[in-house]
């Protein structure tokens, strides 16, 4: 298809339509306008941003799909009228510089240069370690894509609710299930477990910063037949020289990580926990963890409990470039020859990629 004049559309105004839109800006080609559901700018680097139920859009104008995970994208914008729809894989293959803007974006993993990405030694460490198959070749296609990102390394996502694999034995097979969940999020997750194993769910321990997303968790309205849910709210994995604080109104909070004492006139402070001193009064055989990053020093801050008591984990390592070996590495490192570990692709772009640790 002939860009050069601009006379098209991206559909999709995140990440990968982000990238692109530099990429084609770097090569002098701007798009008519980037097309989104739910736009929340109205523009990016001159590119207006337009809702897609627009009335000035045109129809006979090709449109590059910039988006995954959302069913069949190109078949709906066929159906409200666009004669020629570009499928994203396509998109990849058309312009696959596109794919390397964005595993250079800055944004958790995707850090430039993209050679720290990559340690061959510490990913040919892991790849010694892991349990099956299907792990050794989730980690081939992670690794290939940030040597080289294109469609044919593309790493795609499992089929399944994530943190549920159902091809990993004895995941969690324990007749009581005493879960510590970090990074609780909305109670997405406790709600799975609900779902699947009510009556197995000894304990709930449920860690979240976000106000509302510990709201949204109570609404959910879970009952477990032989335990409440505990909800704390904390930080975790943060070092003594930060604290984490809640910034904005009811409205629009968000979360950041400042300098300790620097907190400005209308920020709220959230408590650090001591994982540590909580472990020692519990006894989990589940930890689940998801904190935007602090999660290798949380886990040193859980190691001497990791290795007596061996739970099962499941830690996500996409939110830096090392997460993927390093934390797989340091499970190994404090409690050797004592687990198998799986890597699964659960989400797009290469986030929510999960390792877990199962006892032997």
């Amino acid at each position: 298809m002939n860009i050069q004049n601009g006379s098209f559309y991206l559909y999709g105004a995140g990440l990968f339509g982000q990238a692109l839109s530099r990429y084609f800006l770097s090569i002098g080609v701007s798009p008519k306008a980037i097309i989104d559901a739910a736009p929340k700018l109205n523009s990016y680097m001159g590119i207006p941003i337009k809702s897609l139920g627009s009335n000035d859009l045109d129809y006979e104008l090709p449109i590059l799909i910039s988006i995954l995970g959302y069913g069949d994208i190109k078949g709906s914008l066929k159906r409200r009228g666009f004669v020629e729809a570009v499928d994203t894989h396509d998109v990849f293959d058309l312009f696959p510089q596109g794919l390397v803007e964005l595993t250079e974006c800055g944004f958790l993993w995707m850090q430039e240069p993209r050679t720290k990405q990559v340690d061959d030694s510490k990913v040919s460490q892991l790849e010694s370690l892991l349990s099956d198959d299907i792990s050794k070749k989730t980690l081939s296609q992670i690794i290939n894509f940030r040597k080289k990102p294109c469609r044919s390394y593309y790493p795609e996502p499992e089929a399944y609710e994530m943190y549920f694999p159902s091809d990993i034995n004895k995941l969690y097979s324990c007749p009581k299930l005493k879960i510590l969940d970090i990074g609780a999020f909305d109670g997405d997750t406790l709600y799975e477990y609900s779902k699947r194993w009510p009556e197995k769910i000894y304990k709930y321990l449920a860690i979240e910063v976000s106000p509302k997303n510990i709201s949204d968790l109570n609404n959910r309205g879970i009952n477990l037949p032989h335990t409440g849910v505990e909800v704390y709210q904390g930080a975790v994995g943060l070092p003594d020289e930060f604290d984490l604080v809640l910034r904005g109104n009811s409205s629009a909070t968000c979360v950041e990580v400042i300098s300790k004492g620097t907190a400005q006139t209308g920020d709220i402070t959230v408590p650090k926990l001591d994982l540590a001193k909580l472990l020692h009064e519990e006894d989990f055989n589940i930890i689940k963890m998801d904190i935007e990053g602090a999660d290798y020093a949380a886990l040193v801050e859980m190691a001497d409990f990791i290795k007596n008591k061996l739970p099962t984990l499941s830690l996500s390592v996409y939110h830096t470039p090392e997460d993927v070996w390093r934390i797989p590495l340091f499970i190994n490192e404090i409690a050797p020859n004592s687990y198998d570990f799986y890597l699964r692709q659960e989400g797009h772009w290469g986030l929510e990629t999960i390792f877990y640790a199962v006892p032997k």
